[in-house]
């Protein structure tokens, strides 16, 4: 079974043979494969990104990722939605209801939305690693090893030398 979501069953806890993750580094239990490096941006369809002042959609305090929430505090004034959901973060921002910082390569896939250029700068603080994660002890069963280069093909491959 495939599973996507924020938060989904655990590769520690042996819910699942094969995690992808976004973490700094594989935990010391895992044994872990670096897919490519998570790079964010403020985005927002062209009328949302010129309104004044802006209307922010924000990951809510559930959010697993203390950079972006610490970012955001620093950065956005208030906000007219809050979510811990990429996927309605997404749909807001595509829908036009406000900006909000977005993966990259995921926020160029939206051909209507645009990059706020001038927060650019402070992004890099919010870079993230995506990991492939498995057991040791299965990393090298045959089916695991095959769904982890399919992976690895996929994802990293064309992203050598793009990490954007």
């Amino acid at each position: 079974a495939l599973v996507i979501a924020d938060q989904g069953p655990s590769v520690r806890r042996r819910e699942v043979d094969v995690a992808i993750s976004l973490v700094a580094s594989p935990p010391p239990s895992l044994h872990g494969r670096r897919l490519f490096t998570v790079r964010y941006g403020v985005f927002g369809t062209a009328a949302a990104a010129s309104a004044r002042p802006l209307r922010w959609v924000v990951r809510g305090p559930a959010f697993s990722h203390p950079a972006q929430v610490e970012w955001e505090k620093q950065h956005v004034p208030s906000s007219a939605f809050r979510t811990t959901s990429v996927a309605a973060t997404l749909a807001l921002v595509r829908g036009g209801a406000g900006v909000a910082v977005l993966p990259r390569r995921l926020a160029e896939l939206e051909s209507a939305l645009v990059e706020i250029g001038s927060y650019q700068p402070s992004m890099p603080t919010l870079d993230r690693v995506a990991w492939i994660l498995t057991h040791p002890d299965i990393q090298s069963a045959p089916p695991v090893r095959a769904l982890v280069d399919a992976l690895v093909s996929a994802l990293a491959g064309g992203a050598a030398g793009a990490d954007r």
